[in-house]
């Protein structure tokens, strides 16, 4: 890992204001990694979800509980130095992703993870799935495992999960 860019990335960590929220938060994240683009594999962007990521709006899609402190963030990166962009990019998207998706249920594949809410992106319909950020298995509201194949997906923001009258815990 490149240390000028990685010192840069830690001195953004210490600007108060980056912790304020988890609003101020990702935005601040997703503009650095706009801003540090070019230092990215294109396909590392793609495959860590950061072209997608660094596009929505965190007003809309920021979630209320990520499920991680954000006091503890720049002792967590200072302490774990990536050896390379590419798993400095994986750290960054499984962070931001945590903090874009609603969790669910437990998967009932692995039982290892909760599960996310998605919403398919289909031209004349959508749908809410399910998701497991550690298997990777996917189903349909009504528990069916999903079958419809490779389709694109965001995160099921709150005003989605409403129109499908999904209630969090």
């Amino acid at each position: 890992m490149d240390s000028t860019i990685w010192k840069d990335f830690i001195n953004v960590l210490n600007n108060p204001l980056t912790t304020k929220d988890y609003i101020n938060y990702y935005k601040i994240i997703t503009s650095w990694i706009q801003s540090h683009r070019n230092n990215f594999k294109s396909e590392t962007l793609s495959e860590n979800r950061l072209n997608l990521l660094s596009k929505l709006n965190p007003d809309v899609y920021v979630v209320e509980t990520p499920g991680f402190l954000l006091d503890n963030e720049k002792k967590r990166f200072e302490k774990n130095e990536p050896d390379n962009f590419d798993n400095f990019a994986m750290i960054l998207g499984n962070r931001l992703w945590d903090m874009v998706t609603n969790r669910g249920k437990e998967c009932p594949n692995c039982e290892g993870d909760e599960m996310r809410y998605l919403i398919t992106k289909e031209e004349n319909c959508s749908e809410i799935i399910l998701e497991c950020n550690s298997c990777g298995w996917t189903e349909t509201l009504n528990g069916e495992k999903w079958r419809r194949g490779i389709i694109e997906t965001l995160p099921a923001n709150r005003k989605d999960l409403q129109r499908f009258n999904i209630v969090l815990n």
